[in-house]
């Protein structure tokens, strides 16, 4: 079996994003949230009985960080006492770097967490500013913290064409992430046209700049030993994310959470995308 788990809760929405989700965290609506998604998986779980053990289990957002390891850890016992874990299971967690901390990747490693996927974006501090991230010294002392807790499988997403980005900026956030962190994985993505706010307008690179450069973070990454095996992830052979490929691969995934989209016996279906109506 592979399983989603969507936490819609962040700090605050990023000027690019465009998923389900709420700009804070307020205990109350959490309490509330997974209750309701612990509700979800029993009720498939009953419904379904045998289903096989868990195979991946990826919590996406929205930043999963951000609701704390407790959590996150009482998900993947239910997941595990319903439907049992498989002993190579590939278990993700999305994360903010500011999230990072020592005790928190200590405490996560031990929930059982094998695979991390941190948000980076850029390591241009005026970039980051410019769609509300933090600062690339915050970014560079959460990865410290990821590696040195014993997290072995790392991804770190980059954004091509934010806005106020140099040219050139995000290969050389990539050169620079690779001469400190052993990284196993790397994302590339491009900024959609039409996905950020019409401020951002005139900000960016135009899309042939945006192209050369990401055919340049390309070469790059294939010159490190990564494989493009997706269109914007790059992963050492044997770190692709086995939960993500499995979409490419039209393999079955039971999605859980606001907004969250399954493929299950050949069906798609989705989650309510609002609050009031997930929880009905």
């Amino acid at each position: 079996m592979r399983a989603y788990v969507h936490v819609p809760f962040c700090r605050q929405k990023c000027g690019y994003c465009k998923f389900a989700l709420t700009p804070f965290v307020r205990e109350a609506q959490v309490s509330r949230y997974f209750a309701a998604l612990f509700a979800e998986v029993s009720a498939f779980a009953d419904a379904e009985g045998d289903v096989g053990k868990v195979e991946t289990l990826y919590f996406g957002g929205g930043t999963p960080s951000a609701v704390g390891v407790a959590r996150i850890g009482t998900v993947i016992r239910q997941f595990s006492d319903r439907f049992g874990m498989a002993e190579d299971a590939e278990i993700t967690v999305e994360a903010n770097p500011e999230d990072l901390t020592p005790e928190f990747c200590r405490a996560l490693l031990e929930t059982g967490v094998t695979r991390l996927s941190v948000g980076v974006q850029s390591l241009d501090d005026a970039v980051l500013a410019t769609v509300g991230r933090k600062d690339a010294k915050t970014t560079m002392a959460g990865l410290k913290s990821a590696f040195d807790a014993g997290f072995a499988n790392v991804n770190a997403d980059l954004i091509l064409g934010l806005p106020q980005e140099k040219p050139k900026g995000t290969l050389s956030a990539m050169e620079r992430l690779h001469a400190e962190f052993p990284l196993t994985h790397t994302s590339a993505y491009l900024l959609e046209e039409g996905s950020y706010p019409k401020n951002w307008s005139g900000t960016h690179a135009d899309t042939e700049s945006v192209r050369e450069e990401f055919l340049a973070c390309r070469d790059f990454l294939i010159r490190k030993g990564f494989v493009h095996y997706e269109v914007s992830n790059f992963a050492k052979p044997g770190h692709e994310s086995r939960h993500n490929r499995g979409y490419w691969e039209r393999r079955d995934v039971r999605a859980f959470g606001l907004s969250a989209a399954s493929l299950w016996k050949g069906e798609r279906f989705e989650n309510a995308a609002s609050f009031a109506g997930y929880y009905r």
